[in-house]
């Protein structure tokens, strides 16, 4: 009997340990090798291509899933990471400087950005800067919303632009948020 009652322990504390490992399976992990970055997404977001390498400047991966509502009509959301060699850049300061220009530029605004050290900083990732705007143009089809995640190394730049609309964002909060605390090292 005593043999009987360990197995049964044995095998119940096994089966608690292996299922806490076990990946959410309502998630795909996606990795930008290039970069040693991970994140993950829910299951409908998809990588839709992957352009360019790294070795000659610059390379982008673009995820998305099916159509959300916008403001006054459906929009497809999308994540598009950015690489940047990191050579074209002198530091940190003048990698995201380009890269939030691009965006004032184009007419879109751009609200508060967080340094990697402020407490208001969702990202979990050392380094990352956190910065949250809304498109320039009206019901823009790709997404009203904008979240973007910047940080510079001496291998690459890393940009990665989230854009959806605000009631995909409202009623999604939390997967959001589960991306961005998910980016990190590999």
């Amino acid at each position: 009997m005593k043999i009987h009652y360990y197995t049964i322990f044995i095998t119940l504390c096994c089966y608690t340990a292996s299922s806490e490992n076990k990946p959410n399976m309502n998630m795909n992990t996606f990795e930008i090798p290039e970069a040693g970055i991970a994140f993950d997404l829910p299951k409908e977001w998809v990588l839709f291509g992957k352009t360019g390498k790294l070795e000659h400047g610059k390379v982008q991966y673009s995820y998305s899933h099916d159509h959300v509502q916008g403001e006054g009509r459906l929009i497809n959301p999308s994540i598009i990471v950015t690489l940047d060699k990191s050579s074209w850049f002198k530091d940190e300061v003048h990698y995201l400087d380009d890269k939030l220009g691009f965006y004032t530029t184009m007419g879109d605004t751009i609200g508060p950005t967080y340094s990697p050290d402020d407490s208001k900083n969702p990202l979990t990732i050392k380094g990352a800067h956190f910065s949250i705007g809304t498109s320039g143009t009206e019901d823009h089809p790709y997404g009203q919303y904008l979240m973007l995640i910047t940080f510079w190394n001496e291998k690459a730049g890393f940009h990665m632009e989230i854009q959806t609309s605000r009631v995909d964002l409202e009623s999604k909060k939390a997967e959001y948020e589960a991306l961005l605390a998910s980016i990190r090292n590999m």
